[in-house]
């Protein structure tokens, strides 16, 4: 199965992202956020310095996913991190806790603004894999 993949989009960037389960979708959300800012797929070694723990509340679990991208987003610019391993502490359509384990880098290829609302519906298709639509404001 496909982690995630790049739609073309004119003024953003969209990706579809899949998973078996939702904490694997947004695992997934995770890498493919990871992947644009680092300008593409990268296979490194990941070597963790240190975890943050994270709260997320929302309506919906695909207002979850946004508000938890957009907080992973933050941390990354602020700490100057990527975060590449995600442990849930608590994991529910509404609301989440995790540990994100992070790794320094010096320079992020992509700057990335915010992820939108825009399109985000997780749905589950006839082979059993949850999908949705990640747009990212650049």
């Amino acid at each position: 199965m496909r982690l995630y993949k790049v739609l073309n989009h004119t003024a953003d960037i969209k990706l579809q992202i899949f998973g078996h389960t939702e904490e694997e979708l947004f695992q997934n959300a995770v890498l493919a956020l990871n992947s644009v800012l680092l300008g593409g797929e990268q296979k490194i070694e990941f070597i963790s310095q240190g975890y943050e723990k994270i709260v997320i509340k929302s309506n919906n679990s695909g207002f979850l996913l946004v508000a938890f991208l957009n907080e992973i987003l933050t941390r990354s610019q602020i700490n100057k991190k990527v975060y590449e391993k995600i442990k849930f502490l608590k994991f529910n359509e509404t609301n989440l806790e995790a540990q994100i384990f992070g790794r320094n880098v010096r320079i992020f290829k992509e700057d990335i603004k915010a992820v939108t609302y825009h399109d985000v519906k997780i749905k589950r298709n006839k082979k059993g894999i949850l999908g949705t639509i990640i747009t990212l404001d650049i």
